[in-house]
């Protein structure tokens, strides 16, 4: 597998004394998403092993959102939905490019379609009025926010709160 190479050469001059420490701010951007290594590499002195020093960070190229919407009737109008100007916010687009626009992709269902969806490709998922949640999609969101996905809930009025507190 061929790797790519990037390399910034940001110069910057700081004395620093024995016993003292000092920070300073490098940026970037990467090309591509995925996992990245990062070398800082110091000019030379009398100890040259703690010249060098290694980071992996992850870029993430896209965030997938998943909007539940707790209305029972299908609309013509997406604005009109409980998780429309929702999904606008976190996924806005210009109309005059098909470039992508935002990190954030968002993908909206109806409330009883949130069984059939496989959970583990959201990074975070949007309970928008949904009314009260089953015990096996209970079961299925508590894994998954445990393994790191974000859960928000949007109380609305078909929301049950006695549910929620009972099943959440």
């Amino acid at each position: 597998r061929r790797q790519r190479q990037m390399c910034i050469r940001d110069r910057t001059t700081v004395d620093v004394g024995p016993g003292q420490s000092a920070t300073v701010k490098f940026g970037t951007k990467f090309a591509t998403g995925g996992d990245h290594r990062i070398e800082a590499r110091l000019g030379p002195d009398r100890l040259s092993a703690d010249n060098r020093r290694f980071l992996t960070v992850e870029i993430i190229d896209e965030t997938h959102f998943l909007l539940v919407d707790g209305s029972e009737e299908r609309r013509d109008d997406p604005l009109s939905s409980e998780t429309g100007y929702l999904g606008c916010a976190l996924s806005p687009r210009d109309p005059e490019s098909a470039d992508k626009q935002s990190v954030v992709v968002s993908e909206t269902v109806p409330h009883y379609r949130l069984a059939e969806q496989d959970l583990a490709g959201y990074q975070a998922l949007a309970l928008c009025s949904v009314g009260s949640i089953p015990q096996p999609i209970v079961r299925s969101l508590a894994r998954q926010v445990a393994a790191g996905m974000g859960l928000l809930v949007f109380l609305g009025d078909r929301t049950d709160p006695a549910a929620y507190e009972e099943l959440l």
